[in-house]
């Protein structure tokens, strides 16, 4: 019999909210061996024809595997797959490789790997979270290529024969329709963050998942046991009869919660003393239009299009209007389509993909949409065209300069003479708005508040600007809090500066979906809070079960703190008077 092994706590970051109790079902894919070996000049034809072929290859497993994810998630997630493709056709790989087994006479593995690394290596210096998901992208491309090379089998997960908790370094969009969602309990990944795949899918199908846990592969076996708690980022391997007992009463009760928030879902988020906040959700996929409604969504606060980018080329005109309008037929509330925020690693062409030493601050967002010109009209044609389907709202994103919004609104307005002189016909009063995601956009409310119809608070750039924090590097992730006063005068004057000039305004951040921060944004007069679908309802009872002068004498109070520590212990407490079920089971214990 064997030694019942020690319990092990892993901490990483929380992905997918939930509570998964189960066995561990390890998916562990290590590196594949090669030979090397020197040509002789006949011998490199050959070799050139095999290279290719296992390339080919790979592209015919991919097409087959993206067809499964199309049947089991839909388009939107079959899509993420596409950027598998972009890569072997990236001349990095494909183009240098030939040229470098034609000069060296090496192999083809040795040549490829080679090639692969160096493109590694220079993300490895990067701590953006798209890096990092970039690079692993490209290590689950040359895998299989060199599988291929190598005529080894990469292993494959191909379903749970029955229920568990999948374990990996890092769960690829390719390795989605292997699984077997129904009896997948939960995720825990040594790779990933909040928007890697691994997230996102766990997000989707409703399971609870842990990501950049680290080291739980190396302390799992098959068949541990373990808890996957996902609202605090937390796995327990082979956990002790009272651990396991406490979160089995936790899993219960996460569950009976989750039941009687649905009861929310058709009531108004009105405050006690009679303030109706326009509550929406936020959008990646079309296929999560599901999920917000079943919680009760009536509007969508900002529907990230930047999904639509990733294939061989930019979304045309046609297939962004069926894609803006099947998710406007949905909802009864407004639409806020939000342009594409693009950064240097998910540009539309494969030659046009770069890699910036620091990203945040280079060609992004409204700044790659006004050099290419094109692209950007044909978004805004498409958006035009589809806002006569419901009440659609246009927002721009990333804004930092006035000259940057008067640009895109002149692009506008020129799309608009375009569709006139075509007898088009588009909502000549649709609403335009921008994010706030910047301190010189914050700073400079009130001049740009004459130009928009609305400021929409991006919280997660804002308070990474704001603080110069990079959220997504864990040694000084510890520093980055949107409770911070900073952030929140920030805040304050935005939503001052909007109201003084008549317009309205809103948070789409996660802060809209931080429980403790609702309060406080209500306090100092938010209008529209946009949520992920599975904060939605958890916010809405906060709003209801508040008044006004509740919430304006919280916010009032935390803007006299001078740390984001002191404001959340102080809305820790003060919300937990009022709420305490929700708190102990919804919001993320303090350490």
């Amino acid at each position: 019999m064997r030694k019942r092994e020690d319990m092990k706590i892993l901490r990483g970051i929380p992905a997918s909210p939930g509570i998964a109790i189960g066995k561990a079902f390890l998916f562990k894919e290590g590196e594949i061996p090669y030979e090397r070996k020197t040509l002789l000049q006949e011998e490199v034809p050959l070799e050139l024809e095999r290279f290719k072929k296992a390339v080919e290859n790979v592209a015919k497993d991919l097409k087959e595997i993206r067809e499964d994810v199309v049947k089991k998630l839909g388009e939107s997630h079959a899509r993420l797959i596409d950027a598998h493709n972009l890569i072997l056709k990236d001349e990095s790989f494909f183009e240098k490789t030939i040229e470098k087994i034609k000069k060296e006479r090496r192999g083809a593995e040795e040549v490829f790997h080679e090639n692969v690394q160096k493109v590694l290596d220079a993300f490895s210096s990067m701590k953006e979270s798209p890096m990092k998901e970039r690079s692993q992208d490209i290590r689950d491309v040359s895998r299989r290529v060199l599988s291929f090379l190598t005529q080894s089998k990469t292993r494959r997960a191909k379903g749970i024969d029955q229920e568990g908790i999948v374990v990996a370094e890092n769960l690829f969009p390719t390795h989605t329709a292997r699984l077997s969602l129904e009896k997948t309990m939960g995720f825990a990944c040594d790779f990933g963050g909040k928007t890697s795949h691994t997230s996102i899918l766990a997000r989707a199908i409703g399971i609870p998942a842990v990501v950049g846990l680290e080291t739980v592969l190396e302390n799992t076996r098959n068949g541990s046991f373990l808890i996957v708690d996902g609202r605090s980022g937390i796995v327990v391997v082979n956990p002790d009869e009272s651990t396991l007992r406490r979160y089995e009463k936790e899993k219960k009760r996460y569950k009976e919660f989750q039941k009687d928030l649905l009861e929310l879902k058709d009531l108004p988020a009105t405050t006690l003393d009679g303030r109706t906040i326009d509550l929406s959700v936020n959008i990646d996929y079309p296929e999560e239009v599901k999920e917000a409604k079943k919680r009760g969504a009536e509007g969508v606060g900002i529907f990230r299009t930047e999904y639509l980018f990733q294939g061989d080329q930019p979304p045309d005109e046609k297939r962004q209007i069926k894609t803006y309008g099947s998710v406007i037929r949905q909802f009864s509330g407004s639409v806020i389509l939000r342009t594409f925020d693009l950064r240097g690693d998910k540009l539309p062409h494969p030659h046009d993909r770069f890699v910036e030493e620091n990203p945040i601050l280079g060609l992004q967002s409204i700044r790659y949409s006004l050099i290419e010109k094109e692209v950007f009209k044909t978004q805004l044609r498409a958006i035009l065209q589809t806002s006569t389907l419901g009440n659609v709202k246009l927002m721009f994103p990333m804004i930092s300069t006035l000259e940057e919004l008067l640009q895109a609104k002149e692009i506008l307005k020129e799309v608009k003479k375009e569709l006139h002189s075509e007898g088009i016909p588009f909502d000549e009063e649709m609403e335009t708005g921008m994010m706030i995601e910047v301190p010189s956009a914050a700073l400079n409310a009130a001049h740009f508040a004459r130009e928009v119809s609305f400021f929409s608070i991006g919280t997660n750039d804002l308070t990474q600007y704001t603080l110069a924090v990079d959220r997504t590097n864990d040694r000084v992730a510890y520093l980055y809090d949107h409770l911070h006063p900073t952030v929140l005068a920030l805040i304050q004057k935005v939503i001052e500066e909007g109201h003084a000039r008549h317009i309205w305004v809103g948070v789409c951040g996660e802060m809209a979906g931080d429980l403790l921060a609702v309060p406080i944004l209500l306090g100092l007069g938010i209008d529209e809070l946009s949520t992920e679908p599975l904060s939605l309802l958890g916010v809405k009872q906060i709003i209801r079960g508040l008044s006004m002068e509740e919430a304006k004498r919280m916010a009032h109070e935390v803007l006299k703190f001078s740390t984001a520590g002191e404001v959340r212990r102080y809305m820790r407490e003060e919300v937990g008077k009022r709420f305490p079920d929700l708190v102990e089971v919804l919001v993320e214990p303090q350490e």
